[in-house]
């Protein structure tokens, strides 16, 4: 049995932002139980200069310019001095104070290079959220055991390694994933059993601009199937069906319109079918419309996906 009282390594956790609110990550970052040395570094990519806000303790960096997401974390990770580094979100809070220490606790193992916390979206900040952002949110209210960047530990040596996350070629999306695809060479990547709520940054809650979250992440898919076409494995596979199923729909426009319009059934199952359990959560007139929103989202995507994979360049912002 592990004794309570050794000693961890010391941690940096690099936090991102854009003008939004810090202090209640920090606060609970401050409360965890962790038995070794934690260093927070936060890079604001906001207009103001939030210095004399800040909660106090920590290293407060405003960036002369915008730096996007991966610029600011490539920043905070050549900033520590720490092998283990952690990258979150502000608007990811962990949910007890044994977080810090499950997340990390995986990495005491030799082979594993990256441990990621859990996430859940909890019930009673959905609620406070408007129609189209609970309507998109709904499936976070699952736990979500998915590796992603949002609360995520890492080795310092093997991120460098791997040339640190890709700001030039993604923009707003696409960087996580591109950095794990490069990090699987060098070990093992682990959920912990470390988990954080995830409550959302403040959003403009209209309609336009969650598609737009659909299209940078589908731009950013087809750049990654540039660059790693087969070993996207199931994802290229499901992009080029659901691309011949769309020219096949189009191609019998003009010559069965009857397998045209099965065709279309197809296409109105698959881009309905894992949404689903929105009625279970939402019980709105509006819901009428959202077949026809998740259509054209589907037919869309498909179009941004092929404009990243030909362009090479996630763009969408």
């Amino acid at each position: 049995m592990r004794n309570k009282k050794e000693k961890k390594e010391p941690v940096t956790i690099i936090i991102p932002t854009h003008s939004s609110p810090i202090t209640e990550v920090v606060n609970v970052i401050k409360q965890q139980k962790y038995a070794g040395k934690v260093t927070i570094i936060v890079l604001d990519n906001g207009i103001k200069d939030r210095t004399k806000e800040m909660p106090k303790g920590i290293m407060y960096i405003k960036n002369e310019k915008n730096l996007g997401l991966a610029g600011s974390l490539n920043k905070g990770i050549m900033l520590a001095k720490t092998e283990l580094i952690i990258t979150l979100h502000q608007d990811c809070i962990p949910v007890n104070d044994n977080w810090l220490t499950e997340l990390i606790t995986p990495l005491e193992t030799l082979n594993v290079i990256l441990s990621s916390s859990q996430q859940i979206l909890p019930k009673e900040v959905w609620q406070r959220f408007s129609f189209w952002h609970k309507v998109f949110a709904v499936p976070e209210l699952k736990l979500q055991k998915t590796i992603h960047e949002r609360a995520t530990a890492y080795r310092k040596s093997v991120v460098v390694s791997c040339g640190l996350f890709d700001n030039k070629t993604f923009h707003t999306a696409g960087e996580d994933s591109d950095l794990f695809m490069k990090m699987q060479k060098y070990g093992r990547f682990v959920v912990s059993d470390a988990v954080v709520s995830h409550n959302h940054a403040p959003h403009n809650n209209s309609l336009w601009k969650f598609i737009k979250t659909f299209l940078r992440c589908h731009e950013a898919m087809g750049v990654l199937h540039r660059k790693y076409l087969f070993k996207m494995k199931s994802q290229i596979t499901y992009d080029f069906l659901k691309t011949i199923l769309c020219l096949f729909f189009v191609v019998f426009l003009f010559y069965n319109i009857y397998v045209s319009i099965i065709l279309f059934g197809i296409i109105i199952l698959l881009a309905n079918i894992t949404h689903v359990s929105v009625i279970k959560y939402i019980q709105d007139i509006r819901l009428v419309a959202l077949p026809i929103v998740y259509i054209c989202i589907w037919f869309a995507t498909i179009i941004v996906t092929w404009k990243g994979f030909i362009s090479g360049r996630q763009t969408i912002e």
